[in-house]
């Protein structure tokens, strides 16, 4: 698989201004990571596990 390249931007719905993703802090990446993960899943048709 090739590894993509790039700059990536991105905005809370709540912000104006763009920021890049080198810019954000390690809890901000990893919390919109897992956000994106997550919707990529339910798109995928995934379903997230209940806990038990």
């Amino acid at each position: 698989m090739k590894k993509i390249t790039g700059i990536l931007y991105i905005r809370e719905e709540n912000e104006t201004e763009y920021r890049r993703w080198d810019d954000l802090t390690k809890e901000e990446a990893e919390r919109i990571s897992d956000f994106m993960n997550r919707e990529a899943a339910r798109a995928g048709g995934f379903r997230e596990a209940v806990p038990a």
